[in-house]
């Protein structure tokens, strides 16, 4: 790497020719002046030579007035506020430093070699022991593996990265070599795999937000290493706009959509929360529903086409309070990945999109919480470690917005409505050893409202899942998830006693699945698995809410089903000028009885109300029961992308559903 990329660049303002190089008090009179200008005043009056790095003070100005003043005293004035600060060394020189101690010696074990595992958890929380172990990691030589056996050929590499002040895992960031380039990127957990040749290297670690370093390893044998990262804070400066339209085409994914922490942290704020589906909504493509409605449509498709998932688990109703507020809690929620064409083979059952929501852990360092109170909601969020292994993160919200619609007019005829929300997150994560961790979640949110004293309606979304990931010795690793779904609709009157009903809707579903992903090599990769779900499906039922009530009883029957996949997906960089990610999965839907169909006849009310009614009649004509039996598609889904120059690519996509909800919202339309 060339020494501009490693360190400083330094410049000496002055050199007293005085042979003692005496410090003189200082006088400066400046006024909007900047930075680099009022150093040089200093240094010529004082005799000191003083370093500092342009970049950091560029955009700088100072006022400033001051008679007979000690120089670093001076100094100490301009860069108050600022990240920057004034060091002295030898009664000679002033050192200008950003975010940093100036280190004069080198750490006692500098030139020690070091195991795998002393990497853990040595940065110390006070800033000087912190810079001192960051020197000491970046330039000392970790040995993987035995010395004396070494092996030749490729070596796997892989470790944990991880955020050094909260422990949390580091999620997309980049360890690479440079000759021969070889490259990888942390996974949702903050694994990486690196397969290497045995030798020395200088993995050079990148991400968004994040400080770059840089570990030098000896490799011996396979091994791990686990690395702790420091956040960038960065100055704003310009805003440079470039476009990514040739970077989309050259992607192996198109049609995919990301967003981390960091970028749902700086999106305004709506009633006093950051709105996840909001975000969504805001990608290409993605289209609102439309007024106190849920869900949204994705390049025209229907809102039942887009799978929603929460750290596994599926969400049928993605928003509170008529589509005002997302139902996730964006305190807890770690990133965003939209799927909108090219859907990876391990995703299916719906053919629009796949939207997956992943919760971040909890602080492992220490315990932390927060606290919001908004116009119409509150929120309080807590987390932190439990014992040395563990970590937890909780959070929940509700409403009180009962008021707001106390302020609408009379003829509006929501005046004394009631409507509110809560929702509740727990996540809890367990290290078991460096191959073997445990995640558990979840999820529970409650909606209910009304708008006159009659009809009253709410539902329920709750999911619950477990997940373990192995990582095996042989290049491969696995994830083996499970979990269980639920959500229902409830719509019932009380007022009037003899039209009293309680009207209910509801699904549950139970899933498992395994997914192994392989690294053949650097540039090659191979994802496969499988998994099932259970359905149980209420499609409906009418009953009476009252003793009084005339209302006949009428439930339809209870709906069963369980979906069975495989899948196989091949990501292959052959060259840089063709790559190939490719994806076959076969699925298999299993309707399960057995069930009857009763005859039925029409009922006809011309009293109070003009309505038309099917109900089962008194003479039950029993059909054939339903089977357990595959569908009658062939539910084959295949996905290949390949690119073939910078501006030429294939993308094939073929995909399944197999259900489908009646939504009472409007759908798009299509215009000319």
């Amino acid at each position: 790497m060339r020494t501009t990329q490693i360190g400083y660049i330094i410049i000496i303002l002055i050199i007293c020719h005085s042979p003692l190089f005496s410090q003189q008090n200082v006088s400066i009179h400046a006024e909007k002046q900047p930075a680099a200008e009022v150093f040089r005043q200093i240094a010529t009056q004082s005799g000191l030579i003083i370093y500092y790095n342009p970049a950091n003070v560029d955009s700088l100005i100072v006022t400033l007035s001051c008679t007979d003043t000690q120089p670093i005293e001076a100094m100490q004035q301009i860069l108050e506020g600022s990240h920057l600060q004034v060091f002295p060394f030898a009664n000679k020189y002033l050192f200008v430093l950003k975010d940093q101690k100036l280190i004069t010696s080198l750490p006692d074990n500098f030139f020690k070699s070091s195991r795998i595992g002393e990497e853990k958890s040595n940065f110390a929380t006070v800033l000087n022991k912190q810079k001192e172990q960051k020197v000491t990691s970046e330039n000392k030589v970790y040995t993987i593996g035995d010395a004396s056996t070494p092996r030749s050929g490729t070596i796997k590499l892989s470790g944990h990265m991880t955020d050094f002040r909260t422990g949390e895992p580091v999620v997309g960031a980049v360890v690479y070599i440079e000759n021969p380039t070889i490259a990888a990127t942390t996974d949702a957990f903050g694994f990486y795999t690196l397969l290497l040749p045995a030798g020395r290297h200088n993995l050079q670690i990148k991400g968004i937000g994040l400080k770059d370093t840089q570990r030098q390893v000896m490799l011996n044998s396979n091994g791990q290493l686990d690395i702790e990262l420091e956040e960038q804070v960065y100055s704003l400066k310009e805003v440079t706009i470039t476009s990514d339209r040739i970077a989309n085409v050259r992607s192996n994914t198109l049609g995919v959509e990301r967003v981390n922490l960091k970028e749902i942290k700086n999106v305004p704020t709506v009633f006093g929360e950051k709105d996840v589906i909001r975000i969504v909504m805001m990608l290409p493509g993605v289209k609102a529903v439309g007024e106190a409605s849920s869900g949204f449509n994705v390049r025209g498709g229907s809102t039942d086409q887009n799978l929603i998932l929460f750290n596994d688990g599926t969400i049928y109703n993605p928003t509170h309070l008529f589509g005002l507020f997302s139902a996730f809690n964006a305190d807890l929620v770690k990133d965003i990945e939209l799927y909108k064409s090219s859907i990876p083979a391990k995703y299916g059952g719906r053919i629009s999109s796949v939207l997956e929501i992943n919760g971040r852990e909890g602080n492992k360092k220490k315990f932390t919480g927060s606290a919001s109170l908004g116009l119409l909601t509150s929120r309080i969020t807590l987390e932190g470690p439990i014992g040395k292994k563990t970590s937890f993160i909780a959070g929940g919200r509700t409403t009180y917005s009962d008021w707001l619609l106390n302020l609408l007019p009379e003829k509006s005829g929501y005046k004394d409505g009631k409507a509110g929300f809560y929702d509740v997150n727990l996540i809890v994560d367990h290290k078991f050893s460096d191959k073997d961790n445990l995640y558990a979640s979840g999820y529970y949110s409650h909606d209910h409202f009304y708008f006159d004293s009659n009809e009253r309606y709410s539902y329920t979304n709750a999911n619950g899942s477990l997940k373990w990931r192995h990582v095996f010795p042989n290049r491969m690793t696995g994830t083996f998830t499970g979990g269980y779904d639920h959500y229902d609709y409830l719509t019932k009157t009380e007022e009037n006693p003899a039209e009293a009903y309680r009207l209910r809707f509801g699904i549950n579903q139970i899933f498992g699945k395994l997914d192994f992903t392989y690294y053949l090599n650097e540039k090659h990769t191979v994802d496969f698995g499988g998994g099932t779900t259970y359905y149980r499906l209420n499609p409906g039922e009418n009953l009476p809410n009252h003793p009084e009530s005339l209302v006949a009883p009428d439930k339809l029957q209870t709906e069963q089903a369980i979906e069975t996949y495989l899948y196989l997906a091949d990501r292959w960089e052959i060259n840089d000028q063709l790559s190939v990610s490719a994806g076959l999965r076969y699925m298999m839907f299993n309707s399960m009885g057995p069930r009857t169909y009763p005859s039925m006849i029409l009922l006809y009310y011309p009293v109070k109300e003009q309505r038309q009614r099917l109900k089962p009649s008194t003479f039950f004509v029993l059909s054939r029961p339903i089977m357990p039996q595959k569908s009658d598609y062939p539910p084959v889904m295949l996905s290949v992308m390949t690119s073939l120059s910078k501006l030429d690519s294939i993308l094939y996509n073929r995909i399944y559903t197999n259900c489908r909800i009646l939504p009472s919202c409007r759908l798009p339309t299509l215009g000319n």
